[in-house]
């Protein structure tokens, strides 16, 4: 079985050093990318065919949302944010986010997190 290939995308270079960290002491995990704003996550989602995003979608060119909104119903995508915004978390489900997780998540529950969005479609699809 391949490894799940991960983009990583946060304006923050340490939050996504973290997050690399974190996953690099998983197997099964590969980074394929990281990006600071939507227009580079947009290229490297074309470029990489990542597996699973996982975007703050507060981006420091304030088009995160935008760029969640055109590629949530395409593929996995958790969101990892510090906002715990009710209304940004429906709107975030309403565009077909898998996941919403506080970036202070423990490594486990990260690890889970990002398998049980890619489960086989042999296994059927699982409410959550």
């Amino acid at each position: 079985m391949h490894p799940i290939r991960i983009l990583l995308a946060d304006g923050h270079q340490n939050v996504r050093m973290q997050v690399r960290a974190r996953l690099a002491r998983e197997s099964g995990f590969e980074v394929v990318g990281e990006a600071a704003t939507s227009e580079r996550v947009l290229e490297l989602v074309a470029e990489a065919r990542p597996d699973v995003l996982l975007i703050d979608p507060i981006m420091p060119d304030g088009h995160g949302l935008l760029a969640v909104s055109q590629l949530a119903p395409q593929m996995a995508v958790i969101v990892l944010t510090a906002f715990s915004d009710t209304v940004m978390q429906m709107e975030l489900r309403r565009m077909g986010v898998r996941q919403i997780l506080d970036k202070g998540i423990e490594s486990e529950r990260l690890v889970d997190a990002i398998r049980g969005v890619i489960k086989p479609s042999s296994e059927g699809e699982n409410a959550e």
